[in-house]
């Protein structure tokens, strides 16, 4: 019989959590994102309840998914991580349906409302998220185990660009400032008139941690003079990289400095890994950028759940007037 067991949590070591890393890293659809090196991460450093829920057969881990606790409105949900691209089912190579439905089951009976975005390795999790609402999108994935091929690839305006910054003396290092990073992410927000929704020591503390215990790395692109021009964190499994989280000082667009980063950086993973996840497509500016690399697209599952149709009804209603709400907040901070 399976067995369904949640484990919240702890930002310390347990044997729990070595359980849980050991079946990540085995699964052929674990992600950086699920390991508990990004997980105790986002708890100390975002004050975040993260929880791994997990299916187990005869004590041994099967299944498992990553949520953000938390209540909205009232009601209990489980939502994805900041940063976090994949928080949906991980499987044993040997999949078992028995263990992925009871874990969905279980998920609803816990949560008002839940969300997984499946990584695209999870298998046909479609087949058991019976019930569930569902929309098929896209990721990025650029294959880095030929640079030489993979330079000759890109559409054209990559190469010039990356030649422009190069003689512009653009330089590309990795840094242990998560400081210069969020200073730079923040102007992502402010070129579009919102104002930064974290506070910086949360951000530096989550990204510092993670760094620290080998699950991302910062990387920093500066001009001839020294000032941050753009940044990009990365993380990384022995699967592939993935490029989480992005942002630039408009003062250096003409400089392109983001394309020699983007660059530089699979360049670096290269002698390590073969493949990247761009990591999602939907903004069609930021999309055009990605696919001038030249990436293959691959499916991803995103689904979600309401336990009923008053909770979907309640939280609907409340996550429309809630971004109301924001919009004239956004709107009075840019006429300011």
């Amino acid at each position: 019989m399976n067995a369904v067991s949640c484990r919240i949590l702890k930002p310390a070591a347990t044997p729990e959590w070595a359980e849980w890393d050991h079946f990540v890293r085995q699964a052929p659809s674990g992600t950086v994102y699920h390991t508990s090196e990004w997980l105790f991460a986002l708890a100390e450093g975002m004050r975040q309840d993260i929880r791994a829920h997990t299916a187990s057969v005869s004590g041994a881990i099967r299944a498992g998914v990553v949520v953000r606790a938390g209540t909205r409105f009232g009601l209990v949900v489980g939502r994805k991580p900041w940063a976090t691209a994949y928080n949906g089912i991980v499987c044993a190579e040997d999949e078992d349906p028995g263990c992925v439905r009871n874990l969905l089951r279980d998920l609803v009976v816990r949560y008002s409302y839940v969300r997984l975005v499946h990584p695209p390795a999870a298998g046909a999790v479609d087949r058991h998220a019976v019930g569930w609402e569902t929309k098929l999108g896209k990721t990025p994935v650029v294959d880095i185990s030929d640079l030489d091929k993979l330079w000759h690839s890109f559409d054209r305006r990559v190469r010039q660009r990356v030649r422009k910054a190069t003689s512009l003396g653009v330089t590309v290092a990795d840094t242990d400032s998560s400081g210069t990073f969020f200073d730079l992410y923040r102007m992502t927000y402010v070129r579009q008139g919102i104002a930064m929704p974290l506070p910086k020591k949360d951000v530096e503390t989550t990204l510092d941690l993670a760094r620290q215990q080998g699950a991302i790395k910062v990387f920093v692109a500066r001009n001839e003079s020294g000032e941050p021009a753009a940044g990009l964190v990365v993380g990384a499994d022995a699967k592939r990289a993935y490029f989480m989280l992005a942002g630039s000082d408009p003062e250096h667009r003409k400089s392109d400095a983001m394309t020699l980063l983007w660059w530089r950086v699979m360049q670096k993973y290269a002698e390590t890994h073969t493949e990247i996840d761009l990591v999602g497509m939907g903004i069609p500016s930021i999309d055009r950028f990605k696919l001038t690399f030249s990436p293959s697209i691959a499916p991803v599952l995103d689904t979600w759940r309401y336990a009923s149709t008053c909770a979907k009804a309640m939280l609907v209603a409340g996550e429309g007037a809630r971004k109301v709400i924001q919009q004239i907040r956004n709107r009075c901070r840019a006429r300011v």
